[in-house]
């Protein structure tokens, strides 16, 4: 018979051949699916030993276990031990000596037929492949003797609780003196606060002592309220725990709807979790947030949990109350920044069949509708991403279909474009993702290459996101904002130049009008972009019109004169392009507004001085007879209104005010009394030169 030392002995074997299979991970990256299966399994042996090595410690021992065709038979757990755990390692140790004979190690390629790229035949891949599966049998077989173990001790475990139950009504006086002052005293708050102290100090003798005298059954006095059982498994106390399930604690007793199997998976006892659970734990208890132990174990990526939870029918699209789903609780993981994940999780998830059922890879959440390939691709996790594509193509699942899209119509792919995911992009572009897929609900960023290109990601170089979008076969005029504008007039309105010029090789048109009429160049006009007006105009597969109007009639020259842009104004005027010369200076909009009138009605004098000097009439009015000398008056600028007197301006026009009366109106008191008292005798004619102001 083995004791403890013996099995921690095997532990500690264990636990260097998971460190040798972890090498193997790390050296050979294209064995990594079922080397990683073989690790998994080495790390559940680990876990039934640590809870045989409990059973022995409450002093329980295996007698005999079903043996087929022979009955049953006495066990020897050192023989046990022997032949399986040393042969275990001998197993692990072969397929390290044999894994550099079959792979190449650090391969790109995580699947075993990627090792045919190397130029290997498919027959051998088929013949070394079926060697991996066969030594992936050999060891799981290793864990079946000790499953039995453990199942025995459990049985044990379980019939001596029965038996101290059945002990309370026996005729024995002594037993019967206890049951009857435990029922006496169950509610004795000074029994019950020293067993709660005695739990939470781990202390098992005086646990049992006053487990003798009180109920476990009850919650504690302190604001959490937690039972005897829920402290135990919180605290990875598996003796304990262990104590109190012997003396009738309710596995499923519930604190704020959270049972002790969630507050052990809560703080990572696996090992305390599998006990609860071979207790008859409820699997599909749902907490406060409706999740069930299926979402934590997925969540804190414990593997052997996971799937002794789906062995047991733990239901793997079980939905709390936000939607969430096991599966996208293991793509969340946790702490994922700063601990390694562990992938087998996710796998396990996607390939067990639990009732006909797996888990779905494109169930989202209940109001966003966000799933888990979405939030995969969104934070750039590359290996849970790759498996969840996969499983949705072996499932038929198109990546652009409404199963897979949020409540936006958002795909997985613009989750990728919108933190700028540039590897998932190019990932999920190789699984069929729609490049030209559009929201028609986003008014913001409603296509991929809207949502890549509104993080400002353009550095030295082209982004490889864009130009993996672009390359795909996006379409850059695909997609307009609540505004109606196009990515490149977008582009154009916030001076993106490099944007700009990389959509205008990727074919935009410039001449896509927003909802105002205005095309690419009105917006680099109005907000003083000259390089990106210059981009424009050299554009080669379209012509771009200097003198385009918008709804309004206005000329991007009258938009850079109205935001007082006189670099740009001077720039348009003696632009020659293919079209001829410049922008018409002289060309009004459909008030009958030119440049000039535009530039002083906005109080712009150097512009107003420069387009005077190629010729602008001072004096011209608008459709409403308004001259510029009027709309100056009218919205206050006073160097404006001194200026064009000074040229000539006539100060008794009428629209039919005179220019005084709307200063007036407008309560420009002093601009009204400098034209009421403005002659010809006061007028200094000078000499305003296009060269004197702006040159």
């Amino acid at each position: 018979m083995a004791d403890p030392l013996s099995i921690t002995t095997a532990i500690i074997t264990l636990t260097r051949t998971v460190q040798s299979v972890t090498k193997l991970i790390v050296d050979f990256a294209n064995a990594d699916e079922i080397v990683a299966e073989i690790k998994n399994d080495c790390q559940l042996a680990a876990i039934i030993l640590a809870s045989i090595k409990e059973q022995l410690e409450a002093d329980l021992r295996p007698t005999s276990l079903e043996n087929g065709a022979n009955g049953r038979s006495r066990v020897d757990l050192a023989s046990v031990l022997r032949d399986n755990v040393l042969l275990l390692q001998q197993d692990v140790e072969l397929l390290l000596a044999e894994l550099p004979k079959h792979l190449a190690p650090h391969e790109t390629d995580t699947r075993f037929n990627g090792i045919i790229a190397n130029g290997m035949s498919s027959a051998t891949l088929a013949w070394r492949k079926a060697y991996f599966d066969g030594m992936h049998r050999r060891i799981q077989s290793k864990l079946t003797p000790l499953q039995l173990v453990q199942s025995n001790l459990q049985a044990q475990a379980h019939a001596r609780a029965l038996e101290r139950r059945n002990s309370r009504d026996s005729i024995d006086a002594q037993n019967m003196y206890r049951h009857q002052f435990r029922r006496r005293v169950s509610a004795g708050p000074f029994a019950q606060e020293q067993l709660i102290k005695a739990v939470r100090e781990k202390n098992g003798t005086k646990a049992e002592e006053m487990l003798q005298q009180v109920d476990p059954n009850f919650p504690s006095d302190d604001k959490n309220g937690l039972f005897p059982l829920h402290i135990a498994a919180k605290n990875g106390d598996g003796r304990m725990v262990m104590l109190l399930l012997d003396y009738d604690a309710k596995v499923n007793c519930s604190h704020d709807k959270e049972s002790p199997l969630m507050l052990s998976l809560a703080n990572n006892h696996d090992g305390i979790a599998l006990t609860l659970i071979g207790h008859g734990a409820n699997l599909s208890q749902a907490d406060s947030h409706g999740q069930t132990a299926l979402h934590i174990a997925a969540r804190k990526s414990l593997f052997s949990v996971v799937q002794v939870l789906l062995n047991n029918g733990a239901d793997p699209n079980a939905r709390d109350h936000k939607g969430r789903t096991p599966l996208l609780e293991c793509v969340c993981g946790e702490d994922r920044e700063i601990v390694p994940h562990d992938a087998t999780v996710l796998r396990l998830l996607l390939e067990r069949e639990v009732r006909g059922v797996k888990a779905d890879p494109s169930m989202g959440t209940e109001v966003e509708r966000i799933n888990p390939i979405s939030l995969a691709a969104q934070h750039g996790f590359m290996e849970d991403l790759e498996i969840l594509a996969e499983a949705a193509r072996s499932r038929r699942i198109d990546l652009n279909s409404q199963a897979v899209l949020d409540h936006m119509n958002h795909s997985p792919l613009w989750y990728a474009a919108s933190t700028g995911q540039v590897d998932a992009i190019k990932l999920l572009i190789r699984y069929g993702a729609d490049v030209n897929h559009c929201s028609g609900k986003d008014q913001e960023r409603p296509t991929a290459l809207w949502a890549m290109a509104s993080l400002g990601c353009l550095g030295d170089d082209d982004p490889e996101g864009l130009l993996a979008l672009l390359r795909a076969g996006a379409k850059p005029d695909l997609g307009r904002n609540e505004k109606k504008q196009t990515l490149l007039v977008k582009a154009c309105e916030s001076g993106d130049a490099r944007l700009v010029d990389l959509l205008l090789r990727h074919h935009a048109d410039p001449r896509e009008p927003d909802q105002l009429g205005m095309q690419a160049i009105h917006h680099a006009a109005k907000n003083g972009h000259q390089k990106c007006v210059e981009q424009l105009l050299r554009c080669e597969t379209y012509r771009v019109d200097l003198n385009c109007t918008d709804n309004n009639g206005a000329t991007p020259l009258i938009h850079a004169a109205m935001k007082g842009h006189d670099f740009l104004i001077k720039f348009l005027v003696y632009y020659d392009n293919r079209n001829g010369a410049g922008a018409d200076w002289n060309r009004a909009d459909k008030f009958g507004s030119n440049a000039f009138y535009v530039a002083c009605g906005m109080g712009h004098l150097c512009c107003a001085i420069y387009l005077h000097g190629l010729g602008a009439d001072i004096n011209l009015p608008n459709k409403n007879m308004k001259t510029p000398l009027h709309i100056a008056a009218r919205m206050g600028h006073d160097h404006t209104v001194l200026w064009l007197l000074r040229m000539g301006a006539k100060k008794d026009a009428r629209c039919p005010e005179t220019p005084a009366e709307m200063a007036k109106s407008a309560n420009f008191e002093a601009i009204a009394s400098l034209i009421d008292g403005w002659t010809l005798e006061n007028s200094m004619r000078v000499t305003w030169t296009v060269t004197g102001r702006l040159d």
